[in-house]
């Protein structure tokens, strides 16, 4: 028994300790400060877990940051009041509550004056007595609530009022008299939670900041300063917004509004502007920052707009200029939405990009009004950009790119940019490169190509020229392995005397080659082009002749390090060598015979030259000379010059016709089972290789001629000889 007394006892000493460290505080002079303790029953400065009510009759000035965890006021018969100190404060995490007073004179009132005021929330109780007033006032100080404001009543009940300062509130506020509310010029009030309502009345500075939508419900009027802080947004749905001196904050301004003037007309707007209807609407004269156009319909842009920042378009929103505009930063015509350029002058100074990877319209109706788009140039997949018919002449300093439909009508474009690139796929008529450009797509000029500046064409980029004629840029650098310029016009060309890659003559005409002594790939001829090259020619990849086309090789020897390649076209090789080098190539094709003037070989030792494809028969009108290197010959193979092999391996196809020299110097002939016929009428088998080896020889000459066998050789093995007419001299057998 003695022992649950005790523990009883200890129970209650702990209570009551717990209650003397939460109990309520209670005012307890008629006049004083809050930071006096003895001011206060129990005495001590409230902390911030106490209760603090103020008894009626008691006038209390805080001289310090107080704070609390909630404050009420006694209703009763005789005034009470706070006052703030200017520097000072009061916070509390629960409610700031004003009771509903009893008739006499039992105002409440709190003063902040220069300090602040922080509550959980604010509740004003005057429900019935308006000879009474509660009233909470502000001059330059502020107050944050951070909850609900409470104020019920009829007017002269109740009063919150600022005068140049602050009220914050997260919540939305309950305000049954709007004139109860009292904003001064010069005051702000901060919307500063997540979602919330503003409440429908004349602000002189409002400001929504914090996270979330803040929708007014209906037409709001603020006289000064509109303040929409990062990352919050002010949706003002179909309501009007009146005043507005000024703007400022980076969030989002929405307007749904059909009217005329939506929002005020005139000013400068700081933040976002999102003219955000399904349907049509008009855009305020005024300058934006970032304007957006978004959801759907037509959006009437009015005579006096300016984009300092960018201009955004989306959904399936429509637009067209109507006077001149300058667009600051980027104009983005996003996927399913058009922009129209009309008859004035639009400059966009930053990016300018057409759809997102499915659609979206970019149109110049009219050449009238100078249209620049200083920054990069950027067509999506699926997008379209359309100069057909304004035909309008362009400066595009920055780099372009297309992957969608490019019309760029007849107009003159000029590119003007330092260290900027070409991608994805253009045909422009007219182009003037006064800048430095590299082409990593393809680049299609069909007019002209003409220009001070330096177009490269880059490892991946196709150069087509499709206009007669030559053209009259200064600077173009086409040896990018992997590059390819095509001079592909119907009709008369001269091609550029500079090095290429892989060069390309195509359609038809006469191609002018001039100077042209350098392919480092490809050189490729087809249609019914002809070329005759007015020097020599490295050509360090494959020459492929295709359809009826003619290269005429002239008085030269061209070197070729890659195959020979004849799909049906004319090789003159008048006064022509060929000269192949390095590793192992062929001459194919589908033609089935080929002929060529001279053919030298001299291949890295091992490497072949073969005669492969569907050509199964070779002539070489002049000499054929192998110094390093191997050669395949085909089924049929004349030599109606001299055949001269100091080196490699000679293997013979099924007939081989020589009408003059055979010179063997050193070099491997591999008969197989094939026959040499010598024809003509002088010939020899010589050289100095000690013993020459045929499977079948015939002698095929005009009566009278003579086959001989000379040199330095001692030996000749022949599998079979046969004589059509005339003799062999000396042979060894």
């Amino acid at each position: 028994m003695k022992r649950n007394f005790i523990l009883f006892m200890m129970i209650i000493s702990l209570t009551s300790v717990g209650l003397s460290a939460f109990a309520q505080k209670s005012f307890n002079v008629t006049s004083g400060t809050w930071n006096t303790p003895g001011n206060w029953n129990p005495s001590g400065v409230p902390g911030s877990g106490d209760a603090v009510t103020i008894p009626e009759g008691r006038t209390v000035t805080v001289d310090v940051a107080a704070v609390c965890a909630s404050l009420t006021f006694t209703a009763g018969s005789t005034a009470s009041s706070i006052s703030i100190n200017s520097g000072q404060s009061i916070s509390m995490s629960g409610t700031l509550t004003f009771t509903n007073p009893v008739s006499g004179s039992g105002d409440q009132s709190i003063a902040v004056g220069q300090g602040s005021l922080t509550c959980g929330a604010l509740t004003f109780n005057n429900t019935s007595n308006n000879t009474e007033l509660n009233a909470l006032t502000i001059t330059s100080g502020s107050l944050t609530v951070n909850g609900v404001i409470t104020m019920p009543g009829a007017v002269g009940e109740n009063t919150l009022s600022v005068t140049t300062g602050t009220i914050s509130t997260t919540s939305n506020p309950s305000i049954t008299q709007l004139g109860n509310l009292s904003l001064g010029t010069g005051s702000t009030f901060n919307y500063s939670g997540a979602a919330q309502n503003i409440l429908a009345t004349t602000y002189s500075n409002l400001r929504v900041s914090g996270s979330g939508t803040k929708t007014v419900t209906a037409d709001l009027t603020v006289n000064d300063i509109l303040i929409i802080s990062s990352g919050a947004t002010l949706d003002m749905v179909s309501f009007t917004l009146l005043g507005t001196d000024s703007t400022s904050g980076t969030g989002t301004l929405k307007t749904q509004e059909t009217i005329a003037t939506p929002l005020p007309s005139g000013i400068r707007w700081i933040f976002d502007v999102d003219y955000n209807r399904g349907g049509n609407q008009t855009i305020v004269a005024g300058i934006y920052n970032n304007l957006l156009l978004t959801i759907s319909g037509t959006k009437t842009l009015s005579s006096s707009i300016s984009v300092d920042g960018n201009f955004t378009l989306s959904g399936t929103a429509v637009t067209t200029t109507v006077a001149a505009l300058t667009i600051q930063g980027n104009l983005s015509v996003g996927d399913g939405t058009t922009f129209t350029a009309a008859g004035f002058a639009l400059t966009v100074n930053g990016s300018t990009t057409v759809g997102a990877g499915t659609s979206g319209i970019f149109t110049i109706s009219s050449a009238t009004g100078t249209k620049a788009f200083n920054g990069d140039l950027t067509v999506n997949a699926g997008a379209t950009w359309n100069n057909t018919a304004a035909n309008a002449g362009l400066t595009l300093p920055g780099s372009i790119s297309n992957a969608g439909t490019f019309n760029a009508g007849s107009g003159t474009h000029t590119l003007t940019g330092s260290t900027k690139t070409i991608g994805g796929t253009f045909s422009i008529a007219n182009i003037t490169v006064n800048g430095t450009y590299t082409n990593n797509g393809t680049l299609t000029a069909t007019a002209t190509l003409n220009g001070s500046g330096t177009l490269t064409n880059g490892a991946t980029g196709t150069l087509n020229i499709g206009f007669t004629g030559t053209m009259g840029l200064t600077n173009l650098v086409a040896s990018a392995s992997g590059n390819t310029v095509d001079y592909q016009f119907g009709g008369t060309q001269t091609a550029k005397a500079i090095t290429y890659h892989h060069l390309k003559l195509s359609t038809s005409g006469t191609k002018t080659i001039t100077g042209i002594s350098t392919v480092n790939g490809d050189f490729t001829m087809s249609g019914t082009a002809a070329a005759t090259p007015s020097t020599a020619m490295t050509i360090i990849g494959d020459v492929i002749l295709s359809g009826t086309a003619t290269f005429t090789g002239g008085a030269f020897t061209h070197e070729v390090r890659g195959d020979w390649t004849n799909n049906g076209g004319t090789f003159t090789s008048t006064g022509t060598t060929i000269n192949f080098t390095t590793s192992s190539s062929a001459i194919n094709g589908t033609a089935a015979s080929q002929t060529f003037n001279i053919i030298t070989l001299n291949k890295t030792a091992g490497q072949t030259l073969s005669v492969s494809g569907s050509t199964t028969s070779l002539t070489i009108g002049g000499t054929y000379t192998q110094t390093t290197g191997n050669f395949t010959a085909p089924a049929t193979m004349v030599h109606t010059g001299a055949v001269t092999l100091t080196a490699g391996t000679y293997t013979a196809g099924t007939n081989i016709s020589v009408a003059t020299t055979w010179t063997n110097n050193g070099a491997t002939f591999t008969p197989g089972s094939g026959t040499v016929t010598f024809i003509g009428s002088s010939s020899a088998i010589n050289g100095s290789a000690a013993t020459q080896t045929f499977n079948n020889i015939i002698v095929n000459k005009t009566a009278g001629q003579t086959l001989s066998v000379s040199g330095t050789f001692q030996h000749i093995g022949i599998l079979s000889l046969e004589f059509h007419v005339d003799k062999l001299s000396r042979p060894l057998l």
